[in-house]
């Protein structure tokens, strides 16, 4: 076999493991799988093709595919294609003479054979034939009839008649054990003849989701939106993404995104500079005109109005950039910022100013060259640029506009209009994603500014922007000084900061964070000023907020003014304030809303706190996760903590009542990570309710009721006023089972003792579970007044937990029909939820009822093999991208083998997957699943 191999990205693209395993590649599991066959089917004659553009992981693949051919036992060769040897007949074959070693006997003749064809001045289709059956007499002679594999890299720089004897070599080895890989770069063309016989693999650029995980394992990680900046700037090659990540990591004490095209390491941009300096002067200065544009601005230029063909001609042809009717793009991401920063400023000054010139079509993008052009402060075009901002915001979204302002504050020159603008700027920033980013310019502003109310303002952006800080107090101070001063001259500002902090009240549950909030609510009432939809809505979220045991007061108000507004803040505080009054289909509505609207802030904790819980409570539970998921990927971008732990328990919720133990506890791991909880009580509760559960599933009695009990003080005062009731019913159970039960009916009446007389439906209907749990003598009556209340089916799981618990009773009693009936309500709710232990619970109880409910297990008859171990990993538990890593297949493949699986299995979603017999086939050992 030949390969190539080699490239800068090799070590870098593998993945270190200790396991005497083959290394996986991120993102390259299918073009292995296949590389491997070919490898492997050494009876017949391969030729494999392997493409892909520069740094697009073919040397690493192919160094792969080599350490998994030794382990085979292939006697592995390397030769290397070189530019100055590249016109020299025969230099590749010299090569491989020489790694092939001495030969004695027989073989020396094919040495002479060939030693004569490199001294011969007769034709080269003479001299191939005679070369490759040499090679073929040569490869015959290897100790025991070994299989080969030959390596060659760089094969674009390969000499033509080394290639075609190699390839002659190939075609004719059927039976020999030799097959021949060649890596090229995508812009080499078809090197070999197109007889049909090759197997060619294409390496494309790497899914995000794969090229996030490969960023992720480099020794500096870079935060925030340059995160995200390099991502996308790397277009899926990971040698650009490991070059950006490494220059964004030096430059790791700034915030905010860095200035594009994004610079690269000293070492890189020496290497591709070598690489522009071989081209004409005016080419390169095409060049750098191009590396300027935004994508933006070469969708809206023709590719003369930037250069014409001729002066492009030589970097097309040296593989730099393709040319196409509709544009031009650069083919390396690595060489677009090459041409930029290798220029120097003046050179690219000149360039923005040239490009601002062709963009008359795009006023505002000419606005912003010119800014980047300037190299000293300039009021009036600061002024233009401000002014594009709302233009900016509406084409393309918060990150652009805030970046827009923020470059006008830098060119202003009065210190005071400079703060106003990056007063302006931060709530931008902060609605694209990166709260830190806001804050920053927020105490920038502070510095500078010189009115009252811009001073507030940058406060109450400060404190907005730190809201989800670990350290609650110092965030809470900010805010309700912010509130305390704008009560007067600016009340907007005084609502927004309330609502802020009724939010860091709500996580922190602080008794004075509350009594000031309400303080400052009763200031702002009382200050004689109109109170608008904005402000009645924060009103809304505030008392909601602040006062949970009457949140459910609340909720004529919050369906009145649910119609009333459709902006992403307002749909927020009204979302979040419907799903802990306990209307979360309201809640679902409006938060979606909140999340999905054209400006729809990048980073919402709130919103998708609320909605992820608000899924969870209305038994959409598929919907849950991937919202906790996409919640913990904005929270890596924000890099906010504490909103990726929240993410973590709800996935640790739904993964613990599905039965999914493993994922359940990795997910409640990563969640701990977060050291101290004292200033967290929300999160420190949803943990312990979490853990609870876990032990519950495993029998670990003592476990789950110590863990169950911390929910409670010894005064019956609740951890946190909202989310420790939740746990009520599973405190009864893990009590009974610990054999707790007269202390904890002690407890329970302390802990009714801190609740008003009226409480939410919600409530009723978990105080009833837990005390009918508890009090098996008034029982019966607790569970009927329970169930006879119709809004306890808004919460489908607690109900469903309260039908089982009240059929066991009624089985108990004998009353075999009423407990049938509950549990088959139950049953239907707990099938629908992928409730698996729930599932399984209800089986047990209706066959002790007399009842043969039918099987649920899996029938995976119709499936492909492929199909089937697909369908297994997903019963264990496994997400995709999970089984796309151990079965060697892209996402993409793994989705669709799904797809097809959801008719034959008579499902139509991943959750009602489970109880798959594993494959008979199946030989890999599993780890437990890490979602």
């Amino acid at each position: 076999m030949w390969v190539t191999g080699g490239g800068v990205v090799a070590e870098c693209f593998q993945q270190r493991s200790a396991a005497p395993r083959t290394p996986e590649l991120v993102g390259r599991g299918e073009q292995l799988s296949r590389l491997m066959a070919a490898i492997s089917d050494t009876p017949r004659g391969h030729t494999v093709v392997v493409s892909g553009a520069a740094g697009s992981g073919k040397s690493a693949l192919l160094e792969v595919a080599c350490r998994h051919a030794r382990a085979v036992g292939f006697r592995v060769l390397s030769i290397a294609g070189t530019p100055g040897e590249s016109d020299t007949s025969f230099a590749g074959v010299h090569q491989l003479i020489h790694a092939l070693g001495q030969w004695g006997g027989e073989a020396e003749q094919y040495q002479r054979v060939i030693d004569e064809a490199l001294r011969s001045p007769s034709g080269e289709q003479l001299d191939t034939v005679r070369v490759a059956m040499a090679l073929l007499g040569l490869l015959d002679a290897v100790e025991k009839r070994q299989s080969v594999l030959v390596c060659i890299d760089d094969g674009q720089w390969l000499d033509v008649p080394s290639r075609n004897a190699m390839m002659f070599a190939a075609r004719r080895s059927a039976g020999r054990s030799l097959t021949v890989v060649l890596a090229i770069p995508a812009t080499a063309g078809k090197l070999l003849s197109s007889d049909g016989r090759a197997v060619e693999i294409e390496l494309p650029p790497l899914e995000r989701v794969d090229a996030a995980v490969l960023l992720a394992r480099q020794s500096s990680v870079p935060r925030g939106l340059r995160r995200e900046q390099v991502l996308t700037a790397a277009a899926g090659n990971p040698a650009a993404l490991i070059a950006f990540a490494d220059q964004a990591a030096a430059d790791d004490l700034a915030v905010g995104p860095a200035a594009e095209p994004l610079a690269l390491p000293a070492p890189s941009l020496g290497i591709y500079s070598r690489r522009l300096a071989l081209l004409p002067g005016t080419t390169r200065a095409a060049l750098l005109l191009l590396a300027t544009a935004s994508d933006q601005d070469l969708r809206h230029l023709m590719p003369a109005a930037l250069a014409d063909a001729q002066t492009l001609a030589p970097a097309e042809v040296a593989g730099i950039v393709r040319v196409e009717p509709n544009g031009v793009r650069f083919l390396d991401p690595l060489i677009r910022s090459a041409a930029y920063h290798r220029a120097p400023s003046a050179a690219r000054s000149a360039a923005h100013l040239r490009m601002a010139d062709v963009l008359a079509a795009l006023p505002h993008r000419q606005v912003w060259h010119r800014a980047q052009a300037a190299l000293k402060p300039d009021d009036a075009l600061a002024a233009q640029l401000a002014d594009t901002c709302d233009e900016v915001l509406r084409r393309d979204g918060y990150l652009a506009a805030a970046t827009v302002m923020q470059r006008a504050a830098m060119l202003t020159s009065d210190v005071g209009e400079r703060a106003r603008r990056l007063v302006r700027a931060a709530p931008l920033a902060r609605n694209a994603g990166d709260p830190h980013w806001a804050a920053a310019m927020s105490r920038c502003a502070l510095n500078g500014v010189d009115d009252l109310v811009h001073q507030v303002r940058a406060h109450a952006e400060l404190g907005s922007a730190r809201c989800w800080d670990a350290n609650n107090q110092p965030v809470l101070d900010i805010l309700l000084e912010a509130a305390g001063l704008a009560v007067d001259i600016a009340p907007a500002v005084a609502w927004e900061s309330l609502r802020v902090a009724a939010t860091v009240t709500f996580v922190a549950d602080d008794a004075a964070g509350r009594c000031g909030v309400a303080r400052l609510l009763r200031q702002l009432e009382d200050a004689g000023q109109p109170i608008g939809v904005p402000a009645l809505v924060d009103r809304i979220w505030i008392r909601t907020a602040t006062q949970l045991h009457l949140a459910h007061l609340e909720l004529p108000d919050i369906v009145r003014l649910a119609g009333q507004v459709d902006d992403p803040v307002g749909l927020t505080a009204i979302g979040a304030s419907a799903w802990l009054a306990g209307e979360p289909d309201l809640a679902v509505r409006c938060l979606r809303g909140a999340r999905t609207g054209a400006l729809a802030p990048r980073f919402g904790g709130l919103a998708s706190t609320a909605l992820s819980w608000a899924f969870v409570d209305s038994g959409r539970w598929d919907e849950a996760v991937e919202t906790a998921t996409a919640m913990r990927c904005s929270a890596a971008v924000a890099d906010v903590l504490v909103v990726a732990r929240i993410a973590d328990l709800v996935i640790a919720t739904v993964a613990a009542r599905r039965g999914q133990i493993a994922t359940s506890r990795e997910r409640l791991k990563s969640a701990a990570e977060l050291a101290d909880f004292r200033d967290r009580p929300a999160l420190a509760a949803w943990l312990h309710h979490v853990a609870g559960s876990i032990a519950l599933a495993e029998n670990q009695t003592t476990t789950a009721y110590a863990e169950l009990a911390a929910l409670f003080g010894e005064s019956g005062l609740p951890l946190h006023a909202y989310a420790s009731y939740l746990a009520l019913p599973d405190y009864a159970e893990a009590a009974v089972s610990a054999g707790r039960i007269n202390q904890s009916r002690e407890q329970l009446n302390r802990i009714l003792s801190h609740l008003p007389r009226t409480v939410s439906p919600r409530l009723t209907q978990l105080v009833a579970h837990a005390d009918a749990v508890l009090n098996p003598d008034t029982a019966g009556a607790r569970y009927s007044e329970a169930l006879s209340d119709p809004a306890g089916n808004r919460w489908p799981f607690e109900r469903a937990r309260l039908r089982i618990s009240y059929a066991g009773w009624l089985r108990r009693h004998r009353r075999r029909r009423d407990c049938q009936y509950q549990l088959a309500a139950a049953l239907t709710v707990m099938q629908d939820l992928g409730a698996a232990p729930w599932v399984d619970l209800c089986t047990r109880e209706l066959r002790a009822a007399g009842v043969r409910p039918p099987s649920s297990s899996v029938q995976t008859g119709a499936l492909s093999s492929q199909e089937h171990n697909v369908v297994y990993l997903v019963s264990e538990g496994y997400t995709n991208p999970q089984i796309a890593t151990i079965l060697n297949l892209s996402v993409r493949t793994v989705s669709n083998h799904l797809y097809r699986s959801f008719p034959k299995l008579g499902v139509t979603s991943r959750h009602q997957i489970h109880d798959v017999a594993r494959p008979a086939t199946w030989t890999i050992d599993l780890a437990a699943p890490n979602s």
